[in-house]
């Protein structure tokens, strides 16, 4: 009789081994993924401490122009200061100040291209109607931003339609940026023009930001709110706003130009736009420092600028490192806004322009 009872599946030696086997290669498999990603984790890790360093060691310790500050001297009559050390050294109403070298002062300038006609730009390259020196105190991590009114007016280099010098002229600073290609000699241009109106500190490192480049940089931290200061196009004054997409350039780039100084409206509205995208983009960066490579990389097509990604990452790191993190250091120059000829002057006052660049790059000390 045909016996219809399984057989009990009998496990052979050789079998046993091939099942443990299995097993040590499956852990074998475990361990090297483990091992790659501890690997990957420390080149990220080595990576960032090399960029860093690079950044660091590109870095130079800025210079006062000792010309510069005694053209000031003689011209605004500010016979109350005295430099020595080639204005490393100033003395001013009795108070002692020592140049600080830690500082790496960077100048940012936010492009518009679309109101040529509006502005009579004499070149197509647009003008720089945001005008700031961003200065990073690489010790404490601290950062002061200077802000200068687009028709603060300033001793501009011109050049002809073919480039050649043509000398310099008093006229609104925006306007720097229209004697240029619209990129490097744009930039460099207008910070010519920032280094006279600052005293002579030498800025080496600058960056410019087309607006449309504005949507780009704000989705990648995820938009912001603010509070309307103003009624102005669809913005209502003391509504709330979500700046996402087409939003947040539009709240930043108008202006009401039928009413005196618009300018200074639109300023305010551009400075609480960028002290609500720096904290969301630096809690952005603390849980994420790869945040700091998207936010370089998201502004790259509507940016020129002569800082290094390895240079970016330096400066971003020596704020991230402070504990105490704050966006109340701004300085907005002041000065006499009066209608010129055909359009809006800002004259700068000497003595406020001289004491935020010694509250800013400067350190008092007791005699």
């Amino acid at each position: 009789m045909e016996n219809n009872t399984p057989e009990k599946e009998v496990l052979t030696k050789p079998e046993v081994k091939n099942k443990k086997k299995g097993g040590k290669i499956i852990l074998a498999v475990l361990l090297s993924i483990v091992v790659l990603l501890a690997l990957l984790v420390a080149a990220l890790v080595i990576s960032f401490f090399v960029m860093r360093n690079v950044g660091k060691n590109s870095f130079e310790p800025t210079v006062v122009d000792p010309v510069q500050l005694e053209e000031l001297v003689e011209k605004e009559e500010l016979t109350e200061l005295e430099t020595f050390d080639g204005g490393k050294t100033v003395t001013w109403r009795g108070k002692k100040y020592l140049y600080n070298e830690n500082i790496v002062p960077v100048a940012f300038m936010g492009i518009d291209d679309y109101d040529l006609e509006a502005e009579d730009a004499d070149k197509g390259a647009g003008q720089a109607d945001t005008n700031m020196v961003m200065a990073f105190n690489t010790k404490t991590g601290d950062v002061s931003m200077i802000v200068i009114p687009r028709d603060a007016m300033a001793d501009v280099e011109v050049y002809s339609e073919d480039g050649t010098y043509a000398g310099i002229q008093k006229m609104q600073l925006c306007l720097a940026y229209s004697y240029g290609d619209g990129e490097d000699t744009s930039c460099e241009n207008v910070v010519t023009s920032m280094e006279r109106l600052l005293c002579g500190i030498e800025i080496s490192n600058y960056a410019s930001l087309n607006l449309r480049g504005i949507q780009s940089l704000n989705n990648a931290v995820g938009g912001v709110y603010v509070v309307a200061i103003e009624d102005i196009g669809e913005f209502v004054k003391g509504e709330t706003y979500y700046l996402i997409d087409d939003a947040a350039r539009d709240y930043i780039q108008r202006r009401d130009t039928t009413k005196f100084n618009s300018d200074a409206l639109r300023r305010e509205r551009q400075l609480q736009f960028a002290k609500a995208f720096a904290k969301k983009a630096v809690e952005a960066c603390l849980a994420d420092f790869s945040t700091v490579t998207k936010l370089y990389n998201a502004a790259m097509d509507y940016t020129c600028t002569n800082i290094t990604l390895s240079e970016f990452t330096y400066l971003a790191s020596t704020v991230l490192e402070n504990k105490n993190i704050n966006f109340d250091n701004i300085y907005v120059l002041e000065g006499e806004a009066v209608m010129g000829d055909r359009f809006m002057e800002v004259h700068l006052d000497a003595e406020n322009v001289l004491e935020t660049v010694l509250e800013v790059f400067y350190t008092e000390v007791e005699e």
